[in-house]
């Protein structure tokens, strides 16, 4: 199955659970296991891939931030020019 973009699975166990496993692109897998319900396996595969991709596009906008934030070359903490900058 799959959920935004991202493949997921969710398997009947012997024991009458079900697991569920999400595969994200770069190589990395999630699972897990629940004993109740086939739709709960569904549900909560589905909310791991939407909280992944959440952390990742927040990660993705504070690394802009903080790029954008740099101070460019010879200018000082206080915002004027560091000693030694062409003016």
């Amino acid at each position: 199955m799959e959920h935004k973009g991202v493949e997921y699975s969710v398997i009947r166990l012997t024991d009458g659970g079900w697991r569920w496993e999400v595969k994200f692109g770069d190589g990395k897998n999630k699972s897990g296991l629940t004993r109740v319900r086939r739709a709960l396996a569904i549900k909560i595969a589905k909310y791991e891939i939407d909280r992944v991709g959440k952390d990742r596009s927040k990660a993705a906008s504070v690394g802009g931030l903080l790029r954008f934030c740099e101070r460019p070359q010879g200018i000082g903490p206080s915002g004027g020019l560091e000693a030694g900058a062409d003016a």
